[in-house]
C-alpha cells in the first residue's frame, strides 16, 4: 500500500532540512566572553575571574571592568590611583551582560536604546576627564599599532576624550565621527582603555571581522602584562572590607577569644579525686531550698500549704468545717492552744501575705508555731 501510495503521487515534495541556531551552550553560555579568555590563557595569560575589589591587582595585570557596577567614592580614588601609578583599566561601558542569544544575533539593532544612551552616569570615567556620549555612528575601523582593523559596532555607547590627549602620542581612538566606540590613552604612568559595546569581544562575534586581533592589540597596549583580572563586581566583599578597614579590632577580638577559650575549656591534666564523705549543713540547704521557692512562686509557695495544714488540722479536731473561715469557738480554742491572740491568728491564717522576706520570715515563723501547737 505505502508503494502504491508513493507510485500514485510522484510529486510528492518530501521535506527540507532546516537548521536553527541557538547560541552556545554549558560554560560558554554561562560566560559570553570565555573565547576571549581562552586566548589570552592559549598566549600564557593568567586570566581571574573577581567578583568584588577587596584588593587591587599588581601593574603587571590588566584590569577589566563594566560600567554595571555602583562604585563607591573611594573604589573610584582607589582605581584611578591604581591607573596613574601604572596600571592598565579596561572599562566596558555596554554589552557584558549574561549571555542571551538574541542579544548576540541582534548586533545591527541598537536604535531602541539610543535615546536613553548619553543620560547614563559613568562616575569612573569621570575621574579621568572622559565623557560618556551618544555614539550615533555605526564604529567600523579602527587603527593600531600600524593596521587598519576592520570591526563591526552598531551606534550607542560611545565616549569623548579629555581635550589634553587630542593628537598625544600613544593615543587610539576608532576612525568615526563624533563619540568614540574604542579609545585609550595614557594616564601619567597608566593607561585607560575604554570600548563603547563590548559585544564585539563577545563569544558569538570575537571571530568575525578583526574583533580578536583588537582585542588582543588592545589588551597589551601598555607594558608587558602577564595576567588580566576580570571584576564582575564592584563591591567588597564582607570580610574583605572588615579586614581591610578593622583589622586591628579583628586583630584584637581574636585574641581576646583566644584568651577566653584557654582559659574556659578543660586542659588534659591529673584527675581530680572525689571528695572525702563529709556531713552537710542542713540548715544552709534548707535555707538555699526557701530562696528558690521564694524566687520562682514568691511568698504564696510557703505560707499557702502551712494554712491550708492548720484549717484541715482544727476541723478536723472540732468536727466542724466551714470553708474558708473557723467559728468563734474554733478560734478561742487555737488561740487558748497557741497562746496567740485571735488578732494574730486572723492575721497569720487570712491575712495578706506580705511580700518583704523580713516580714515574710515572721508570719512563716507564727503558722510554723500554730503548727507545731496542734501537733
Amino acid at each position: 500500500m505505502a508503494g502504491g501510495l508513493l507510485l500514485a503521487f510522484p510529486g510528492f515534495p518530501g521535506y527540507h532540512e532546516v537548521v536553527i541556531e541557538t547560541g552556545y551552550r554549558g560554560e560558554a553560555r554561562r560566560k559570553p566572553f570565555l573565547a576571549a579568555w581562552r586566548l589570552l590563557e592559549s598566549r600564557g595569560w593568567e586570566v581571574e575571574e573577581r567578583h568584588g575589589l577587596s584588593s587591587l591587582p599588581g601593574h603587571d595585570r590588566v584590569m577589566v571592568v563594566t560600567a554595571g557596577n555602583e562604585w563607591r567614592r573611594s573604589q573610584r580614588d582607589a582605581v584611578a590611583d591604581w591607573v596613574r601609578a601604572g596600571g592598565h583599566l579596561v572599562y566596558l561601558m555596554a554589552g557584558f551582560e549574561p549571555y542571551g542569544f538574541e542579544a548576540e544575533a541582534g548586533m545591527e539593532d541598537a536604535g531602541g536604546e539610543l535615546e536613553r544612551i548619553g543620560k547614563e552616569a559613568h562616575p569612573v570615567l569621570e575621574k579621568f576627564g572622559v565623557r560618556p556620549v551618544l555614539r550615533r555612528n555605526r564604529t567600523g575601523e579602527c587603527r593600531i599599532r600600524g593596521m587598519r582593523l576592520e570591526i563591526g559596532m552598531p551606534p550607542g555607547h560611545g565616549v569623548e576624550g579629555p581635550e589634553a590627549i587630542r593628537g598625544a602620542p600613544g593615543v587610539v581612538r576608532s576612525e568615526e565621527t563624533g563619540g568614540a566606540g574604542v579609545l585609550s590613552f595614557p594616564v601619567d604612568k597608566g593607561r585607560l582603555t575604554v570600548l563603547g559595546d563590548a559585544r564585539v569581544w563577545r563569544n558569538l562575534e570575537i571571530g568575525t571581522m578583526r574583533h580578536a586581533t583588537l582585542f588582543w592589540e588592545l589588551i597589551r597596549l601598555h607594558g608587558e602584562p602577564g595576567g588580566v583580572w576580570v571584576v564582575e563586581g564592584s563591591d567588597l566583599s564582607f570580610s574583605g572590607l572588615l579586614w581591610s578597614r578593622g583589622w586591628m579590632p579583628l586583630s584584637a577580638f581574636g585574641l581576646f577569644v583566644i584568651g577566653w577559650l584557654w582559659r574556659s575549656l578543660p586542659r588534659f591534666g591529673p584527675v581530680v579525686p572525689p571528695p572525702e564523705p563529709a556531713a552537710r549543713d542542713f540548715l544552709s540547704h534548707l535555707a538555699q531550698a526557701g530562696a528558690f521557692l521564694w524566687s520562682r512562686g514568691g511568698p504564696d509557695t510557703l505560707v499557702m500549704p502551712l494554712r491550708r495544714f492548720i484549717l484541715r488540722n482544727v476541723h478536723r479536731a472540732t468536727g466542724e468545717a466551714v470553708p474558708g473561715t473557723l467559728t468563734g469557738e474554733q478560734w478561742e480554742s487555737l488561740s487558748r492552744l497557741t497562746g496567740l491572740s485571735v488578732v494574730t491568728l486572723r492575721q497569720a491564717l487570712f491575712g495578706e501575705v506580705p511580700k518583704q522576706p523580713r516580714d515574710g520570715v515572721e508570719l512563716l515563723s507564727t503558722l510554723q508555731k500554730i503548727v507545731l501547737s496542734l501537733s
